[in-house]
């Protein structure tokens, strides 16, 4: 790939899946000799990835203050790109992608905007805006095949944008590392089951709860713990749990810095969301060579292959989970063949490809 001039326009810095993709990135194009330019449209400098980025790049990181006006913002950001002749200028926060086509008009600059979570979603939450950042610009870099084909069901967008794939990556050594950071011990006597995630509507942790109440009234003798880590509406769930006497099964945790060390001990992750783009928990879980039993959300079934590495289902079951969990628990054998698998699967979407995947996104004939 010849060398160019990018810019990236980023909503925030903090320790995220976005930030990480986008530091490989901005790292791996300044070693192939790139000048690469950053702006943090809400900076805190406080924030874990900006001093990476301020080692990386020096004074091409550029933070605007949170009280910053947007006004002030978008004149400095068209100064900018008017004063620079950037070959790309890649919006990676969705909500940026208006305001970056604007700054960008009547330069020679290819214009990306991106978007990483479900496109229905998005604009049933955001409406107008959702729907402006999803015009503006053209050229849209999802991190999802299921948002891509999302966009068939919006008339204006299918006939409007263009979308590319950004391929979701993650960081295997980092997380492995995590994982042995701290130790934790859970009982071995038990299968050892674990969700991820801040408690909230599509997270769909009900589910979690009518799995469990079928477990214990149609297979009592089946020894398993299951363990949830996550804030949000922790009272809520916890009612839920004692509503159907599952204390003895379930476990909430809260929020917890590091949730690699309970993943590794675990035997499984379950997941049972309706809305996701590519679950960077069910990465993450693959990563520690963890089987996955899942309900078909987003990009799941990309990463998780049915009796493969997992169990994955269109429509959430308790039976059909019962009967996979089950299974796991009964066949050692097919759990670590699973296990096995699982890692084999993620190893392709290791976060050193950042920039192989990135360069098929931008250099996909439109």
């Amino acid at each position: 790939m010849k060398t160019n001039k990018y810019l990236f326009i980023v909503g925030q810095l903090g320790n995220g899946g976005l930030e990480r993709q986008l530091y490989y990135i901005c790292q791996q194009l300044v070693e192939a000799n790139n000048e690469v330019y950053v702006i943090c449209w809400n900076c805190d400098v406080n924030h874990f990835y900006y001093a990476q980025f301020k080692t990386l790049l020096n004074d091409k990181i550029i933070g605007y203050e949170i009280s910053q006006s947007k006004l002030s913002k978008l004149k400095h950001l068209r100064k900018l790109i008017v004063n620079n002749k950037f070959s790309h200028i890649i919006s990676f926060s969705a909500f940026t992608n208006f305001l970056t086509y604007s700054c960008a008009m009547g330069t020679n600059s290819k214009v990306f905007g991106s978007l990483r979570t479900s496109l229905l979603f998005y604009l049933k939450q955001q409406k107008i805006k959702a729907l402006l950042n999803l015009l503006f610009p053209k050229n849209i870099i999802a991190n999802s095949i299921a948002a891509i084909e999302e966009r068939k069901q919006n008339k204006l967008i299918k006939l409007r944008t263009q979308f590319s794939l950004l391929q979701n990556v993650i960081d295997i050594q980092g997380v492995i590392k995590k994982s042995q950071a701290d130790k934790i011990t859970l009982n071995k006597n038990h299968f050892n089951t674990i969700t991820d995630g801040n408690i909230r509507e599509a997270k769909r942790l009900d589910r979690l709860v009518e799995l469990f109440k079928y477990l214990k009234e149609n297979h009592p003798k089946i020894n398993i713990k299951h363990i949830h880590i996550g804030g949000g509406n922790i009272e809520w769930l916890n009612n839920l749990i004692k509503e159907n006497k599952l204390e003895d099964y379930i476990v909430l945790k809260g929020q917890i810095d590091n949730v690699y060390p309970y993943i590794k001990e675990s035997d499984t992750l379950l997941h049972f969301s309706d809305i996701e783009g590519a679950s960077n928990v069910i990465m993450e879980a693959m990563c520690l060579s963890k089987p996955v039993v899942s309900t078909n959300c987003g990009d799941t079934s990309v990463y998780i292959k049915d009796n493969f590495n997992g169990f994955v289902y269109d429509k959430f079951d308790e039976k059909k989970f019962a009967d996979s969990v089950i299974q796991l628990v009964e066949n050692r054998d097919i759990l670590e063949k699973m296990s096995f698998n699982s890692f084999a699967v993620i190893s392709q979407y290791d976060i050193r490809n950042s920039l192989r995947f990135f360069e098929k996104a931008i250099n996909t004939d439109k």
